[in-house]
């Protein structure tokens, strides 16, 4: 994102009165300990359509498709119409088991309260469904534009103008195109598009999926001796989302450095969010944001300084956040979210009637199954492709503005991965760990040259591998205990066996390493190490008996105060790496020492562990029963961090001095004293199998998607990846060495893969994603990253600012018609 660093940047265009917040940036400022190492947050949508995924409760209606993997394993997916809104869930269920409607609804939306759930065997309640859905959706957004000038300080001021400098203009040209109203066949924002009563031009623009209509007050009809100019403001006073551009002239010094105007003085119920922009040199704006307090947090969020240069860049980041400001406004102002609530459990009502009126027993309705799910499922991708046809002229998706893209690395006729790791990873080039059934390979990518992948050890069942860095081994899980592998013999294994497939005379020295179990892990069902890297500690877990695999950016400095005084006086190393395993209700610590794991300290918890996570040395966060407890190993201390009576608890992770806790599929934030520190929940489609954690998104896991969530408010930004071109990775592939004669080289590889199951996902510091996955006997290594060009498009801005200045710079979801 182009943004540079002004003088006087700490002080805000305006002064809000109560009931309203500033949004200058100075929140991002204060969270950064250096103001200059920070990035601008990418601009996306949040909650977009293709994933929408809303909390809801009161079951009303519901629609299940049941799918069976190629494991054997029955995936239930459902969607839950109540007077709340719309809830998509998907669960797995073991081979062989099965469950009723009743217990499937019951399962997504376990507050649910019905007695009875009709099946309805007509498909038109599909097409209710679908224009009830609709009602939740825009696609089409219309936004005021206020010109303001110096001195001004009221709405009717604002709204009296006629006239803008250049400087207006040119905002205008940014922002979009002026269009002539008559016989426009786009969308008209409520603008008379046949006898240009409300003018004959506007501005309007096309971006992404969306089309925007901008009501500028200079365009519209000015009625003189009117000082409120209700014409104008019959328009702009109904828009949620306002602009004002303040157009003063950057080189002339201002009488004040604010604009003296109170937003709480604006006369009219509709505006919410106003988006003030002003020239802060010839070629830079400065943005500002005032939201009503009644508003939930939206993105992308503002830089600090917020200053941005001119042109697209500046256009597409303000267009996120008055889209998001919108959709937020909406969904958590009273006055509006109420009003959507009622017309939404209206229309409901009125489908429940349609069907049930026949059935006065019946409290809930759902699409009928079994002989008719065929159907229904045509159906549905009949109205599917009817929104399609129909939104044609209206969606202009760039799916070049995904924020997260993947690539597939491996792809491959194979046993199933069942886990994997990092070894090490650079920007196009990684060695990665993982294992099969039976056995473990080392996968090496190089980037534009050959990869190659070796099997370097056997050992069977393994479920959790981890790299650990620090003590140079990996650590493999399966049922008879904890195993460790040194990690440099791994390394000279598969070199060895690589240079034997290239030259079959060269003569082989190594034998396969042969891991070393560690004493007492027998039983072992989980296990998190402390993995100090002078940069960050991460925590791996497995439950349940499924792989998963979560990282962590909490420095081994974010301990307790206790413990760092402990530490001190009793000489302890702050960096050591420490082990912890779970048996049972045995909760044991180790320490690496002298090339081996000893044990060091164990404790007895009260139920079975379920996930464990290092928080900072000797420190663990570990879920058992309903609740997650905070252990001190070194003290023996055990508090009670956070209990919730209906949810198992599933995983923690650790961010800074935040603690992220999952209970089935809803993740929030606590402190180390269990209170909530964000308002605001994550959740997931379904529950997480593996998370990741990013410095402003996190990553997991999530049924047959890996899901994208910003950390400003748990809203979901991006699912992926659904369906992934294996283009760039037919040479991959190819060039694959193995020497094991069961495994096949494909050398066709369908142009488009899909993706039934995620196995695991790892990742390291430089913000690269591995992950596991498995389509119809194929497995597949796919890495995902932020977008080249999105990851240029915010850093590449820092020389071009540089030349302007000498002082210092900032460098499918189910909508998809599961009926």
């Amino acid at each position: 994102m182009e943004y540079i660093l002004a003088e006087g940047a700490e002080s805000g265009l305006t002064r809000p009165s109560f009931n309203w917040r500033s949004e200058n940036g100075q929140d991002t400022f204060d969270d950064s300990s250096n103001p200059f190492e920070f990035s601008v947050e990418t601009p996306v949508i949040e909650n977009p359509e293709e994933c929408l995924d809303e909390i809801t409760n009161d079951a009303f209606g519901a629609s299940i498709l049941k799918e069976e993997t190629p494991r054997g394993e029955m995936v239930y997916k459902i969607i839950v119409w109540s007077g709340s809104g719309v809830e998509r869930q998907m669960f797995q269920c073991k081979p062989k088991q099965t469950l009723t409607s009743t217990e499937i609804v019951k399962r997504a939306a376990p507050k649910l309260q019905f007695k009875k759930l009709k099946e309805v065997e007509s498909t038109d309640i599909l097409q209710d469904f679908k224009e009830l859905e609709s009602t939740q959706t825009e696609l089409a957004y219309k936004f005021g534009i206020w010109l303001a000038k110096e001195g001004q300080s009221s709405e009717d001021q604002f709204y009296n103008n006629n006239e803008g400098s250049d400087r207006y203009k040119e905002f205008l040209k940014i922002m979009g195109d002026t269009v002539e109203l008559k016989s426009f066949k786009g969308y008209r924002g409520g603008l008379d598009v046949t006898n240009n009563t409300t003018g004959s031009h506007s501005l309007f623009t096309r971006w992404m999926d969306y089309q925007i209509m901008f009501h500028v007050s200079t365009m519209l009809p000015h009625t003189p001796g009117d000082s409120q100019q209700i014409e104008r403001k019959r328009h702009i006073g109904n828009d949620i989302v306002i602009l004002i551009f303040y157009d003063i002239d950057p080189s002339v010094p201002m009488s004040t450095e604010f604009i003296k105007w109170d937003p709480s003085h604006v006369n009219s119920n509709f505006n919410h969010i106003f988006a003030v922009v002003k020239p802060e040199n010839d070629d830079s704006y400065r943005l500002e944001f005032i939201v009503k307090n009644s508003i939930a947090n939206f993105g992308p969020k503002l830089p600090f300084p917020s200053v941005f240069l001119k042109g697209e860049s500046f256009k597409q980041f303000l267009l996120a956040k008055l889209v998001n400001g919108q959709r937020a406004a909406l969904q958590s102002a009273p006055s509006f979210s109420s009003k959507l609530q009622r017309t939404f459990r209206a229309q409901l009502n009125s489908i429940y009637q349609k069907y049930t009126s026949n059935i006065p027993t019946a409290s809930s309705l759902i699409s009928k199954r079994r002989s008719l799910s065929l159907t229904y499922i045509s159906k549905g991708m009949e109205l599917k492709a009817k929104e399609f046809v129909n939104n044609s002229n209206l969606r202009v998706k760039d799916f070049s503005r995904n924020l997260f893209e993947t690539e597939i690395l491996f792809s491959k006729s194979f046993d199933n991965i069942i886990c994997l790791d990092v070894i090490e990873s650079e920007e196009n080039n990684c060695i990665l760990i993982f294992a099969t059934l039976d056995s473990i390979y080392l996968f090496k990518n190089g980037g534009s040259s050959e990869s190659s992948f070796q099997k370097v050890a056997t050992l069977k069942g393994v479920t959790r591998l981890v790299v650990v860095k620090s003590a140079s081994c990996i650590l493999a899980l399966n049922s008879k205990g904890l195993h460790v592998f040194d990690l440099e013999h791994l390394k000279k294994y598969f070199a060895q066996k690589t240079m034997t497939k290239i030259s079959p005379d060269a003569a082989s020295k190594l034998e396969e390493p042969k891991p070393k179990r560690i004493d007492g892990t027998k039983g072992c069902t989980v296990f998190a190490v402390s993995k100090n890297n002078n940069s960050s500690s991460r925590s791996s877990s497995s439950y349940g008996g499924s792989s998963s695999n979560s990282s962590s950016s909490s420095s081994s400095s974010s301990s307790s105060g206790s413990l760092d005084e402990l530490c001190e006086s009793g000489g302890l190393t702050i960096n050591i790496t420490l082990l912890y395993i779970a048996h049972k209700k045995n909760f044991i610590m180790y320490e690496w020492h002298n090339g081996e794991f000893i044990k060091s300290k164990d404790i007895q918890v009260y139920d079975n562990v379920k996930s464990i996570c290092h928080v900072g040395p000797g420190m663990v966060c570990i879920g058992v029963a309903k609740e997650f407890l905070l252990i001190d190993m070194y003290t023996g201390t055990i508090k009670e961090l956070y209990k919730q009576a209906d949810s198992e608890p599933v995983k923690a992770l650790s961010l800074d001095t935040e603690i992220l806790l999952c209970f089935n599929n809803i993740g929030f934030f606590v402190d180390e004293k269990g209170t909530r520190t964000r308002n605001f929940d994550i959740k997931w489609g379904s529950i997480p199998s593996s998370i990741v954690l990013l410095p402003h998104y996190v990553l997991g896991i999530s049924g047959q998607l890996i899901e994208v969530r910003t950390l400003l408010n748990g809203n979901i930004i991006q699912s992926l990846p659904t369906l992934q071109s294996s283009t760039n990775s037919h040479n991959n592939i190819n060039n694959c060495a193995e020497t094991t004669s069961s495994v096949v080289n494909e050398g066709n590889v369908a142009s488009k893969v899909g993706f039934t199951t995620f196995n695991d996902m790892a990742h390291i510091d430089n913000g690269n994603i591995y992950v596991a996955s498995s389509y119809k006997g194929t497995s597949c290594i796919i890495r995902i990253k932020q977008s080249t060009q999105l990851h240029q498009y915010q850093t590449l801005p820092l020389a071009i600012v540089q030349q302007h200045h000498h002082n210092l710079h900032h460098s499918n979801s189910f909508k998809d018609s599961y009926y």
